[in-house]
């Protein structure tokens, strides 16, 4: 070894004994984390891609097929990862107790022949949709209304809902609702 690295080691030291931290130091942290963060994103590149994947024409749907539960930001496009898949708009045109199981149990959509079921839109913020109309629409039209559907004394959400709890709590929470709201 030369007296320079001698030197920028002897110092590292003493500057580590003490606590502290220098450029050299930095860097080597640095390095180790870009390792480690590299060998996550390569993991996370493997969990990415759909575990079930269902086969059809591609003119042709089969609707009885069983969908692939999304799990976390299991999407990738624009850069980053999404729960929701590009294409994915909230319903428009859902009636009131469409709209509560919806917001209870998720939804089952079709993007690029596969079949997935998204998450109860209960569970959704504003961050999981890249769309701004699709923010504005579940921030607006969607959250108000069946947030405060959720708020009746009682309401509580067991393990597993079932078409019969959508529908007992939706009498519920719709009477709960219309002592705030009476135009509904």
């Amino acid at each position: 070894m030369d007296l320079k690295t001698i030197i920028h080691e002897v110092i590292d030291e003493k500057v580590e004994a003490s606590g502290g931290i220098n450029t050299s130091m930095l860097d080597k942290r640095l390095g180790d984390m870009e390792k480690r963060l590299a060998e996550n994103m390569d993991s996370l590149d493997v969990q990415a891609e759909p575990t079930h994947v269902v086969r059809t024409n591609p003119n042709l749907i089969d609707a009885l097929e069983k969908p692939v539960v999304v799990t976390g930001n299991q999407f990738c496009y624009c850069g980053c990862y999404w729960c929701v898949p590009e294409s994915f708009s909230l319903p428009s045109k859902a009636d009131h107790l469409s709209g509560w199981c919806m917001w209870l149990k998720g939804m089952v959509i079709v993007s690029n022949n596969v079949t997935y079921r998204i998450k109860p839109f209960r569970l959704f913020q504003g961050v999981n949709f890249p769309s701004k109309a699709v923010m504005f629409d579940y921030a607006n039209k969607w959250k108000p209304i069946f947030g405060m559907m959720e708020q009746y004394d009682g309401f509580s959400i067991p393990i597993l809902v079932d078409d019969e709890f959508v529908r007992s709590s939706f009498d519920l929470a719709t009477e709960y609702l219309k002592t705030w709201a009476l135009y509904v």
